[in-house]
């Protein structure tokens, strides 16, 4: 199949804080109707250490991809072509206090694909996993390992902007503080009925002055008129 391509607002790079102009190039969606999530990926090519690749995703407006399943690694095998040139960092990294792993964006960390004998912690310091160089297998690097990285964006509400780009540029909020925009997760719904009604206007309304997380919709302290006002510009069902 035929996969879509499409050039949204928020890839061009920011500074970076480092000595390097970033390359990008257009990402390629994995798009809903060939069984895909809907996200954009892209590999950049200019070898970084693994916490640079994370904060440069980050200033692109998306983060470093994470490959949860085995179809997920399956569309990605397009940016691991092999050898040397084909290890790639993604955002996967080591608990250093239990030694486990987990993705950077907090998904279960349950699909693996390790290269045989991986990890193997050499010298008692990889804590990072990057795309090795069998195509599609995973290695774990030490943070001073410089290689390329790939790029995850999302786009949630569909309006052409990536996520992290609408956040930074003050197009959407993120009250929660979770990396995506608050009209993607309906925080208006108090009661998570799925629809925001009188119910959520009156735990509002119950909880008025207080600190309470039950009606302080804006996150900033207390429940006030703010939190009010949220509510009644997001009545209805949750998109």
């Amino acid at each position: 199949m035929k996969r879509k391509t499409k050039l949204l607002l928020g890839c061009i790079p920011f500074s970076l804080g480092l000595p390097l102009t970033l390359v990008t190039a257009e990402p390629i969606q994995w798009t809903i109707e060939e069984g895909g999530n809907g996200h954009w990926y892209e590999r950049i090519d200019e070898p970084l250490t693994w916490q640079e690749a994370k904060t440069a995703s980050e200033e692109l407006g998306g983060h470093l991809a994470t490959i949860t399943t085995q179809e997920e690694h399956d569309f990605t095998l397009q940016f691991s072509p092999g050898g040397a040139p084909g290890v790639t960092h993604i955002g996967a990294r080591q608990n250093l206090k239990t030694g486990s792993w987990f993705w950077i964006t907090d998904e279960p960390f349950t699909y693996t694909s390790w290269y045989p004998g991986e990890p193997n912690n050499h010298n008692g310091n990889e804590d990072y996993i990057a795309l090795w160089v069998t195509p599609g297998t995973w290695n774990d690097v030490n943070d001073q390992y410089l290689a390329r990285f790939l790029v995850e964006y999302e786009d949630c509400n569909n309006n052409g902007l990536f996520d992290s780009t609408e956040i930074v540029n003050g197009t959407a909020t993120d009250y929660n503080e979770n990396g995506l925009p608050d009209d993607c997760e309906c925080l208006a719904d108090i009661d998570e009925t799925g629809n925001v009604d009188a119910l959520d206007l009156l735990l509002v309304i119950a909880r008025w002055g207080q600190s309470s997380p039950l009606g302080d919709v804006d996150y900033d302290g207390i429940v006030n008129v703010n939190d009010l006002l949220y509510v009644v510009v997001n009545w209805g069902g949750c998109p």
